[in-house]
């Protein structure tokens, strides 16, 4: 017994020996609930661009409801590329941004409400192909910023491009376009963002160059949570990263998304006597031939030809 007892006392000190250590075994999840929000440090000129020259981050208009204020306005990086040909210097706007995600949201500044604007969104391929064509729908009382799921999936590491066109009036439409590219985490940033809170996975993504879902992440925390300090500095110091400072205190609206638009149809016409081909038969004299076969006389040969052999007969 007495030996017992000493075994037994020794396996409650090991016990308690472990139990003390758990604390400092916890999984990261845990601990990481606990630490302040990590820092959002990103330089805008090492950051991986998918774009290419043509892009439009503003949109143009020169007068009309789209211009009294802010300009059409795409929420993303963007940088210029000065090119020269046959002696004419022009620079053109890269508009680009990296995602982790099969279907990210992009964001738009909106400068009226959306409530009765016509809008068309268009999706393409590197080659130009036409991928999804459809309309930023919703309602809103005013300007402000939207944040729009993609309807489709992307293919990782192919770049897309992107516009979106208002029409501001009778007479007016405004665009902004730019690219944007799924690319897949690494292991132990997928890791980091599977346990961090909201806060946390805007600076994990903004820090390894993802903008696309950095943004989307802090868009979020604004709309939620309007007037928290800290996801507000965040925004501000953000936005003005990406030369987009005049746009630090819009709003973010519980607005849009992306639906279906029917493409326009070319209504068929009517094939004329000059596009009816050598073997086509006109209605009439098919009419025609068909009423002979249905009523034969008793005393006619059974005629073997076929209607457009009949129909050619009868020149």
């Amino acid at each position: 017994m007495p030996l017992l007892n000493s075994q037994n006392l020794r396996r409650n000190l090991l016990g308690a020996i472990v139990l003390a250590a758990l604390p400092f075994s916890l999984p990261y999840s845990v601990a990481a609930q606990q630490l302040p929000p990590l820092p959002i440090e990103f330089r805008p000129g090492e950051l991986a661009n998918p774009g290419r020259p043509g892009g439009r981050r503003r949109g143009g208009g020169s007068r009309g409801s789209c211009q009294e204020g802010l300009p059409l306005s795409a929420i993303a990086y963007a940088d210029t590329q000065v090119i020269t040909e046959l002696g004419v210097t022009r620079t053109d706007e890269i508009v680009g941004t990296l995602t982790t995600i099969a279907q990210p949201s992009l964001l738009f500044y909106l400068p009226q409400a959306l409530s009765n604007t016509p809008t068309e969104f268009i999706l393409k391929d590197s080659s130009e192909r036409l991928l999804y064509q459809g309309q930023l729908i919703g309602s809103t009382d005013g300007n402000g910023i939207v944040v729009a799921p993609l309807p489709v999936a992307l293919s990782p590491n192919m770049p897309y491009q992107w516009s979106l066109t208002v029409d501001c009036n009778e007479t007016e439409r405004t665009t902004v376009s730019g690219w944007i590219e799924r690319r897949s985490p690494s292991d132990s940033l997928a890791n980091d963002l599977g346990e961090a809170d909201s806060q946390n996975r805007a600076a994990l993504y903004a820090n390894a160059g993802f903008l696309q879902d950095a943004l989307t992440e802090l868009a979020s925390l604004r709309k939620l949570r309007p007037d928290d300090a800290i996801v507000e500095r965040e925004w501000q110091d953000f936005l003005t990263a990406l030369d987009l400072s005049d746009l630090v205190n819009v709003p973010v609206l519980d607005c849009c998304v992306i639906s279906d638009a029917p493409m326009e149809l070319t209504e068929p016409t009517e094939p004329t006597e000059e596009t009816l081909p050598e073997d086509s038969v006109e209605p009439s004299t098919v009419e025609e031939a068909t009423e002979d076969i249905q009523t034969p006389t008793e005393s006619s040969e059974p005629d073997t030809r076929t209607i457009l052999q009949r129909a050619r007969d009868r020149g």
